[in-house]
């Protein structure tokens, strides 16, 4: 059988991790050496999509066995991932004398990140020596990575060290155009930034951010001024730039309106307002160039004023009432001549140059599932959830139990629990972690044995709790390794470890021999004593040795006396109370319960 299991470590090299149908893995022939190919997973990343092929080729026989067949039972993955194999429908049974190669798929999406000791179940069939041995079972692990990440992702203006994740995110930006003049972010949580690389970006809710990134060569901006209103405030009583005046008219009044000049030259005019002398305010739209010079010239339109008020003569063009040389900053107030008053805001822009490189990218924050429950069938050994989740992840120990990803888990030793539950982006939300208790079934019971004393003692690992039985029935107090017993009986001893988990023993038939004697044949007096015991018994009985006990089992005193058949014991230094007096005989264990007190 030794060599069978010899065997059995050879054919580690033919098992493999996952298994494809054939439609999604292709054997690579070009390898011809009995193997895996390749013989280590590639890493994979969360929330990333992955596909691996895997080839391999079988031996034929080993250490003078013949294989005849293997097949791949389970493959504990990390929770996203799945396998299948190119002879799924053969339930992925390969027998190498007929190929020796096949292949495999790995697939899924890893749901979290970690390093996996990925453990492979699989049954081998051999001839050896004439004989068939079917159903060979082999189990090995084999590491696998799973990154919290895909780095690189990003663009060609910048890379960030990740595109998505749950919520809070922190994420770098590394910019790829270095030594621009200058730099502008916007991270879509609220930040900015003109640095290089900036810093960290937290992104605390789930959601869609959009990253804008622009790099300058240069700063060279282009100032931007725009008039958006001209207010005539008021054209005085005494303006004469008619021939006569327009107030002598029987209070008529002017019919202003401006013209703007850009370099002299006229680049806008107003309506004019009718028998009107301020204040008037009419809105535009219009650009400034800092570079030039503007000037607002206001005007009575006498002509046209004429043409609806016969009170008011023409007399040639347009009067000319006053004029102002803009401010770029905007005026309140101002003279335009002597006769006229007016107000101009402006607004002011800087236009940034043309970078020379832009790019947009996207962050993906998501959010988690509700909290999953927890329970424990101690008699089953078995946790489950109710979550219904994408995905399952268990826990002892705070440490990750590959392959443990189903709703209900079977547990093989004590302690500390919890399940991680995944939403599809791959966001987990934790139970509670519960402790469970496993007890060894193969456990040895405790044995029983005696001491020179006459009590029953038993031993246990240490922090390990007692508790003695007679006739399967606990004994109140009795809670220590050792035990006395008060009489004849069948006694037990359940010892209970730290976790709960109780082992009893077998039954130890204890006989006192005072149920085959009648009392004459010893006695004790007197009964109750305030001290001083005295002893007798049958001259066909001998001892050597008496006993005190308290009621729980725990030896008092031993005295040694000497042939004498009424010996006399001093008791004066026991407390009151009820005590065992046993006397060791030839004829067995005679025990009293006497009384001491005053």
């Amino acid at each position: 059988m030794k060599q069978y299991y010899s065997l059995a470590l050879s054919l580690l090299l033919l098992c493999i991790l996952n298994s494809s149908y054939s439609q999604v893995c292709t054997v690579d022939y070009s390898y011809t050496q009995p193997g895996v190919y390749p013989d280590t997973l590639p890493t994979g990343y969360v929330s990333n999509a992955y596909s691996e092929d895997v080839t391999f080729v079988m031996i034929l026989d080993t250490m003078g066995a013949t294989i005849t067949n293997f097949q791949i039972v389970n493959i504990a993955l990390p929770v996203g991932l799945s396998w299948d194999c190119d002879n799924s429908s053969g339930g992925c049974n390969y027998n190498p004398q007929s190929n020796i190669y096949g292949c495999i798929n790995i697939f899924g999406t890893p749901l979290l990140a970690g390093n996996y000791d990925v453990e492979v179940s699989i049954l081998c069939d051999v001839i050896a020596s004439g004989q068939t041995i079917n159903n060979i079972p082999i189990s090995f692990y084999i590491f696998m990575e799973v990154g919290a990440s895909n780095p690189g992702s990003g663009n060609s203006g910048f890379s960030m060290s990740a595109s998505s994740g749950c919520f809070p995110v922190s994420i770098d930006f590394t910019n790829n155009n270095p030594g621009l003049f200058a730099y502008n972010w916007d991270f879509g949580n609220g930040n900015s930034s003109n640095q290089e690389n900036p810093s960290t970006q937290e992104f605390n809710a789930p959601g869609e951010y959009i990253i804008f990134y622009e790099g300058y060569p240069n700063l060279d901006t282009i100032d931007v001024y725009t008039l958006t209103s001209v207010t005539i405030e008021d054209v005085t009583e005494d303006w004469t730039g008619a021939p006569w005046g327009w107030e002598i008219f029987n209070g008529n009044q002017p019919d202003p309106y401006f013209i703007l000049y850009e370099n002299g030259n006229l680049i806008y005019q107003s309506n004019y307002q009718y028998n009107n002398s301020g204040p008037i305010t009419w809105t535009m739209n219009i650009n400034l160039d800092p570079n030039k010079t503007y000037e607002i010239s206001v005007f009575d339109a006498d002509e046209s004023a004429a043409q609806d008020d016969v009170a008011e003569f023409s007399y040639g063009s347009d009067d000319f009432i006053g004029a102002h040389n803009i401010n770029l900053n905007g005026c309140n107030n101002c003279s335009a001549g002597n006769f006229c008053d007016i107000a101009y805001t402006t607004d002011y822009l800087q236009i940034l140059p043309t970078p020379s490189v832009q790019s947009i990218d996207t962050i993906e924050v998501f959010g988690y599932p509700g909290q999953p429950n927890i329970s424990y069938d101690a008699a089953q050994y078995v946790l489950s959830t109710d979550s219904t989740q994408y995905g399952l992840q268990w826990y002892a120990n705070d440490t990750i139990m590959a392959g443990h990803t189903f709703s209900t888990d079977t547990i093989s030793f004590s302690g500390y629990y919890h399940v991680v539950a995944f939403n599809n982006f791959g966001c987990g939300s934790s139970s509670d972690t519960i402790f469970a208790a496993y007890c060894d079934t193969n456990f040895p019971a405790p044995i029983i044995d005696i001491n020179p004393t006459l009590e029953l003692y038993t031993t246990a690992p240490s922090g390990w709790n007692f508790q003695w039985n007679n006739n399967n029935q606990p004994i109140a107090g009795a809670d220590s390794n050792v035990y006395f017993p008060s009489g004849s009986g069948n006694y037990s001893v359940t010892i209970i470890n730290p976790d709960g988990c109780s082992y009893t023993s077998s039954n130890y038939v204890y006989s006192v021999g005072i149920e085959n004697f009648t009392d004459n044949l010893w006695s004790v007096f007197p009964n109750p004593s305030s001290g001083i015991v005295t002893i007798t018994y049958s001259s066909s009985l001998s001892t050597s040795e008496i006993y005190i006990h308290n009621l729980i089992g725990k030896n008092i005193a031993t005295i040694q006396h000497s042939e004498s058949n009424s010996p006399t014991l001093d008791l004066y230094h026991l407390p009151s109370g009820i005590y065992l007096l046993s006397i060791n005989t030839n004829k067995g264990i005679l025990t009293k319960t006497i009384t001491l007190g005053n």
